[in-house]
């Protein structure tokens, strides 16, 4: 199994279910891979950088897998440690406005204390056009 699989695998299902059991099982998964002797070593780095990806980076795609990224968050910031807020909206219909009805300009407005590290712009209405 490839490090790309376990990334889309993880992301998915990480989506409309818990982010911290989705990737305990597939880390599992791959440490019980006949070319892994221990889950932590060097040879299965690209394996749990691929889980953790997809996990952190689909596991937002709902409300479902928000949960665990609140805790590691909480708990970085407890420690000191920055970790990067990339925030994805949704513009509904041609009138610019997001799934909550905001304008663009109030959408920022409502983020920026945050210090986002990027902000991703997605199309539901418009089509491929």
């Amino acid at each position: 199994t490839q490090p790309w699989q376990y990334f889309w695998y993880t992301g998915v299902l990480s989506s409309f279910l818990d982010n911290a059991p989705t990737y305990l099982t597939f880390a599992t998964i791959a440490a019980g891979s006949p070319r892994l002797g221990v889950l932590m070593n060097e040879a299965s780095a690209p394996l749990l950088a691929a889980i953790s990806c997809g996990a952190v980076f689909m596991g937002a795609n709902t409300y479902i897998g928000n949960a665990p990224n609140f805790m590691v968050k909480a708990i970085a910031e407890e420690r000191g440690v920055r970790i990067p807020l990339m925030i994805s909206v949704t513009i509904t219909d041609r009138s610019g406005r997001t799934l909550s009805g905001q304008t663009l300009d109030a959408f920022y407005v409502s983020i920026r204390h945050a210090r986002p590290f990027s902000v991703v712009l997605t199309n539901a209405s418009f089509g491929p056009r």
